[in-house]
């Protein structure tokens, strides 16, 4: 049982370490940027004027990802992820 919390523990680091490293680097921050705003639309509104329910199912999908990237983010980097938004804000 210690050794499968362990090797969580483990994982969980690694992940952390990964989006550190990647909040780091400006060309971390402009992709991950890119990967919130115009991949998974965080900040777009989900509906549309047909009302077609497999495209709000799908950009609601999208965004639930980057809302969880989002959160990882936030809590590993803060900083780093304030300064995302500050060099790209606007310009995804």
């Amino acid at each position: 049982m210690r050794d499968k919390a362990k090797k969580k523990k483990a994982k969980d680091r690694e992940r952390d370490d990964v989006m550190e490293a990647l909040l780091q680097m400006a060309n971390g921050r402009a992709w991950l940027a890119w990967l919130l705003h115009s991949v998974c639309g965080l900040h777009s509104p989900t509906e549309n004027g047909a009302y077609d329910s497999n495209a709000l199912h799908y950009r609601e999908g999208a965004r639930a990802v980057g809302l969880a990237l989002q959160a990882e983010a936030l809590r590993v980097g803060k900083a780093n992820y304030l300064k995302m938004l500050e060099e790209h804000l606007g310009n995804p």
